[in-house]
């Protein structure tokens, strides 16, 4: 993929941070095409990236992009809880989201039917995760997602309170 050789070849992207920032990014664009095999996988990365380095506002962007990954392939209670869980860890930051991740977080909810009550449950376990906990099922359904399709944290996630 040529923005991958671009990442490599760049040296003003050689950080972590820079990188983190760049891969999510091109998630986006992966995301508007439709591409969500392409996205997983840079936000995956990018994901990797951002929480070796702290980086808690990159961290909420790529929950939140990889919540947007399973609105799109309308795995809704994964959905549900990587946006809840997203949505803590932003209050827990006070962060202000920019617009284009309002706009984000509002084309994920437009898949969710607020009266499921799957969802409910899902959105409820998403904002009892720690952000670590968050992180782990953000990666390990993105794992999962590549090689078999969509799965269920595990229940010791699920069941903690946020710390």
């Amino acid at each position: 993929m040529q923005f991958q050789q671009r990442l490599e070849l760049d040296p003003e992207l050689s950080d972590a941070g820079g990188q983190a920032i760049t891969l999510a990014g091109l998630a986006l664009v992966a995301l508007a095409g439709g591409e969500t095999d392409e996205a997983a996988a840079l936000l995956r990365s990018s994901l990797r990236l951002a929480n070796d380095i702290g980086a808690r506002e990159f961290i909420f962007s790529c929950l939140l992009g990889s919540a947007e990954v399973a609105a799109q392939r309308r795995e809704t209670v994964r959905a549900a809880r990587l946006l809840a869980a997203s949505d803590a860890l932003c209050e827990e930051m006070g962060y202000m989201p920019p617009p284009l991740e309002r706009a984000q977080r509002a084309r994920i909810v437009t898949v969710l039917d607020t009266d499921d009550a799957a969802l409910v449950a899902a959105r409820s376990e998403g904002r009892a995760l720690t952000q670590d906990e968050a992180v782990a099922y953000a990666l390990e359904d993105h794992d999962r997602a590549v090689t078999s399709g969509p799965s269920q944290p595990p229940d010791s996630a699920l069941h903690r309170s946020r710390s």
